[in-house]
């Protein structure tokens, strides 16, 4: 799309953009110099939320080596 048929049309341009989820490739004097993309948003839900924030480190309740070997006696 030319830039100036972007700029007097840049309203519409954004709607089409959300509406579609294709981009735009804005374009001066024939060169590329600006592209409209659609923003992806994530669903906004509790459930997975944290989904890969947590890492898990093993037993934490547990004895390690050492404090088992106490244990035995």
């Amino acid at each position: 799309m030319d830039a100036l048929a972007c700029k007097a049309k840049f309203f519409h341009v954004l709607d089409e953009v959300a509406s579609s989820r294709c981009e735009v490739v804005v374009r001066r004097n024939g060169h590329p110099v600006a592209k409209i993309v659609p923003i992806v948003q994530k669903p906004r839900t509790l459930y997975g939320a944290m989904k890969g924030s947590i890492k898990s480190v093993g037993d934490l309740d547990g004895p390690d080596g050492e404090n088992w070997e106490v244990l035995k006696e």
